[in-house]
């Protein structure tokens, strides 16, 4: 690896106008495409020494996308705790409240009863909305080993929350 060229801020500075129209396209939303700019910007300063120097416009492009996907993941999250906290609120009396407070504190025993990889993944792709391609991705595996361990830990939760 031989480090960012010496002109790395010049090349950034010009990748700009790219990095806006792929920005537009993907947020759809001129505020937020603006801050995905900014985000990449400074991803990519700050880890200018891993740059290979070779395809400056597609390295850009990999942090953007993974930044969006980031933000994705955290906008949905935020909308259905909040969608779910107040169809909760609306639906359950507080003596049920209790009731599910204890079954989703057995569910979370339970899941921590499956073993690894297959509990990160199953969390992953059951809790924290990670689709199973990303996570084959990411763990370097093919797409039939994740969907295999993430089937045998939910084939696993189940039949444990059958016998309890």
């Amino acid at each position: 690896m031989s480090g960012p060229p010496d002109d790395f801020g010049a090349q950034l500075g010009a990748m700009l106008p790219a990095m806006r129209r792929r920005a537009r396209n993907l947020t759809r939303d001129i505020t937020r495409s603006e801050d995905m700019v900014g985000d990449t910007v400074l991803r990519a300063w700050s880890s200018r020494e891993r740059f290979d120097g070779q395809n400056l416009g597609g390295w850009l492009n990999r942090i953007m996308v993974n930044l969006h996907i980031n933000d994705r993941r955290r906008r949905k999250m935020v909308q259905e705790i909040a969608t779910e906290d107040a169809a909760f609120d609306k639906l359950v009396a507080p003596a049920a409240r209790q009731d599910i407070a204890v079954e989703l504190k057995q569910a979370l025993s339970l899941i921590d009863r499956i073993p690894e990889p297959w509990r990160r993944l199953f969390i992953a792709a059951k809790i924290d909305g990670v689709t199973y391609q990303e996570l084959a991705e990411a763990e370097g595996l093919p797409m039939g080993t994740i969907q295999s361990r993430i089937h045998r830990a939910t084939a696993r939760l189940e039949r444990a929350l059958d016998g309890r």
